[in-house]
């Protein structure tokens, strides 16, 4: 028996709320802001993508909801 070490990739999605003037501004704190906490799920995946065919769960680009005030 032989001993791997293995790197795998993995893929999924993350939510965190934020505060900014725009649905862009959001989406670019939310980049610099998210971390392992905030991981909603994730996959293991042997590629991403061959070809045009990407493996990767959905969504595939980040989005950003205005959520009203309380």
């Amino acid at each position: 028996m032989k001993t791997y070490l293995v790197t795998v990739p993995v893929a999924g999605h993350a939510t965190i709320e934020v505060e900014a003037e725009s649905e862009d501004q959001a989406i670019e704190k939310a980049i610099d802001e998210v971390n392992i906490d905030h991981l909603e799920s994730w996959e293991s995946l042997r590629q991403f993508n061959t070809g045009n065919v990407c493996y990767c769960p959905q969504p595939w680009e980040a989005e950003a909801e205005e959520q009203e005030e309380a």
